[in-house]
């Protein structure tokens, strides 16, 4: 149900904190139950902050509190959705929230605060929401810590509805008071050091210390007149042993010199308070517990002039002074927590959510989160090196010029397929016909002069013809191998790569010049351009697959045989060849075909995979 508020603020805020801790504890001594106490307290809460909107929830043992409150003037719809998330989240992890939030279209701006409700000894019972304007985060957070501190004296109010408050009037509003000082301090420390000054003037002692409880142990906040304490000296030593004897024991504890005829000893003759009572020199000691329902969350220990011994009634007025102060300081240490206690209470919270009864689902996801986590760090996973990559044939047929001539005809272009004794391109031999007739004819003649010498009987003639017949037959054999090879025949089945000769027909080529290049059939290899970053994780018989771009869907599988020592540069950057042979070589396979190619090298852990590349990284930018 919702109900209209009307919003006005008080003069100043000290005044509007006691204002609605008065009204607050007024509620708990006029309301006969907590249903209703706790409505009244969320009107009250709201017209304190001028929310638009705010809510409570409540689960008792006997009834459910669930109410909402808005403004007449402000839409409710804006603010419900943010607010009603905010209060669910604050129930279920029990802690405070603050979020600031905008109006689109508007200027304004506002923070959903919401508290959890706890009932000593921190039991939650619930949370409420509030909507309050706000424009910057560190207003957001004072407003955070007012409504806590209000949620608190809330919760503790409701507690002693249904009892007798003849004797609790007093103790209303001392709490009142309290709970208004814990604003204004933004640690424990300063609030420690508040108390112990405060105490030592209202009762006229010569030192007072608190300490706080951590387990058995006490932890030495504040001694009144020192600024700063020192663990370690003798006399806080002695203190903090006095200290937790009080913590063990639960009770105050009291040691002075007493006359042996005193009708009202309050001596108990504890071993660490007369030891600490010897100390200051037969000085009366007291210690006393500060509690949170059934805890001991800290203590008080005082010590007087010997002529001002304690008394039962004001060892009862002093510890009705500091009980107060026990929540109080639970709250301001929850709100000065550090990250790592934050995230201490935080694991604590998340294992009692998680170990609750009958949470099997959260059990079976925690499972599945920690085994999840202890695959990263310690299981193996395939690495894969994913490089670009090339087709580039295994052996390629050189063809030159036989001799210095012209281009008669071409016979095939770039790219055809050959067969065997196909003919490729021809020289003109016109040349080298008649210059073998010419051969002929003057080897013909050296031969009938042979002869004739041979008849003749001149010997020294018949010799040097046949000199020059051999001479001939050699420059004959010559010009009959120029002409045979001056038609070029496929030696073997491939593809042209290279050699666009029907474009030089005419031509006059020097001997020697290349003119052709011919890819044998069946006989690929893949050139990985590895970058430098992965050279070092490849290595020789690495196997993977290729994904050519011209047919993705048909991966080729090689395997690598050389990693060339040099690195060249390709596309502006430094990158090393490795050769690799791939076990088929399908038909559509052509030299300069470009794709992808995926190196399995090897299992390594799942956490390397993932992150080497940044912390290689973070290696190169900062020297680490």
């Amino acid at each position: 149900m919702a109900t209209a508020l009307n919003n006005s603020a008080p003069a100043t805020a000290e005044e509007a904190r006691a204002d609605i801790c008065a009204a607050l504890c007024e509620l708990a001594a006029t309301c006969q139950t907590k249903p209703k106490y706790y409505r009244g307290a969320l009107r009250a809460l709201a017209t304190h902050f001028g929310s638009p909107y705010a809510a409570i929830h409540v689960a008792q043992a006997t009834s459910t509190v669930d109410e909402r409150a808005s403004s007449e003037t402000d839409n409710i719809v804006i603010w419900e959705p943010v607010a009603e998330e905010a209060l669910l989240e604050s129930q279920a992890e029990n802690v405070p929230i603050a979020r600031l939030y905008g109006i689109a279209g508007t200027s304004l701006q506002a923070a959903v605060l919401a508290a959890p409700l706890c009932e000593p000894p921190d039991r939650p019972i619930g949370a409420l929401v509030v909507v309050a304007r706000c424009d910057n985060r560190p207003l957001a957070k004072a407003l955070l810590g007012e409504l806590v501190a209000l949620a608190a004296l809330t919760a503790t109010r409701a507690r002693v509805i249904e009892a007798d408050r003849a004797s609790g009037t007093g103790d209303d509003t001392a709490l009142m008071h309290a709970f208004v000082k814990a604003v204004d301090f933004e640690s424990l420390h300063d609030l420690a050091f508040a108390v112990t000054n405060s105490l030592k003037n209202k009762f006229a002692c010569d030192q007072v210390t608190l300490g706080q409880a951590r387990g058995a142990r006490i932890r030495v906040l504040s001694i009144s007149g020192l600024d700063n304490v020192y663990p370690k000296s003798p006399g806080v030593r002695h203190i903090r042993q006095a200290m937790e004897e009080c913590l063990d024991e639960g009770e105050a504890i009291c040691h002075q010199d007493e006359d042996k005829w005193s009708e009202q000893s309050v001596v108990t003759n504890h071993c660490l308070h007369r030891r600490w009572h010897a100390e200051t020199g037969n000085s009366p000691v007291a210690s006393l517990p500060l509690r949170v329902g059934n805890r001991c969350v800290a203590v008080v220990a005082l010590s007087r002039p010997k002529q001002l011994p304690f008394t039962p009634g004001e060892l009862a007025e002093i510890g009705q002074a500091v009980a107060p102060f026990g929540p109080v300081m639970e709250l301001v240490a929850k709100a000065d927590r550090g990250l790592v206690s934050h995230a201490t209470d935080a694991l604590k919270r998340s294992l009692r959510w998680l170990l609750a009864p009958r949470t099997y689902r959260r059990k079976a996801i925690a499972v599945a989160i920690l085994a999840g986590i202890a695959f990263f760090c310690f299981g193996g996973i395939g690495y894969r090196i994913t490089v670009s990559s090339q087709i580039a044939p295994t052996e390629i047929l050189y063809f030159a010029s036989p001799y210095e001539g012209t281009i008669k005809a071409c016979h095939v272009d770039v790219g055809d397929r050959v067969e065997p004794g196909q003919p490729l391109y021809e020289m003109d031999a016109m040349e080298l016909e008649l210059q073998r007739d010419e051969f002929e004819s003057d080897l013909e003649v050296l031969r009938l002069r042979a002869n004739q010498a041979l008849v003749s009987g001149d010997v020294k003639a018949a010799a040097l013809a046949s000199a020059e017949i051999r001479v001939l037959d050699a420059r004959l054999a010559i010009t009959r191998h120029n002409l045979a090879e001056a038609r070029v025949q496929a030696p073997c089945r491939g593809t042209i790569v290279a050699g666009e000769l029907s474009k030089r027909i005419g031509e006059a080529v020097p001997l020697g010049t290349p003119l052709m290049e011919l890819v044998p059939e069946g006989d690929w290899s893949i050139e990985l351009l590895v970058p430098e970053a992965v050279a070092a994780e490849l290595q020789v018989g690495f196997q993977g697959r290729f994904a050519c771009n011209a047919r993705p869907g048909e991966p080729l599988h090689f395997t690598v045989t050389r990693i060339r020592p040099l690195p060249q540069p390709r596309n502006g950057k430094n990158v090393f060849i490795a050769d690799a042979t791939v076990e088929d070589n399908p038909a559509w396979m052509r030299a300069g075909m470009e794709g992808v190619a995926r190196i399995d090298a090897g299992t390594r852990r799942v956490w390397w995979v993932a992150l080497h590349r940044m912390i290689d990284y973070l290696r190169l930018t900062f020297w680490l």
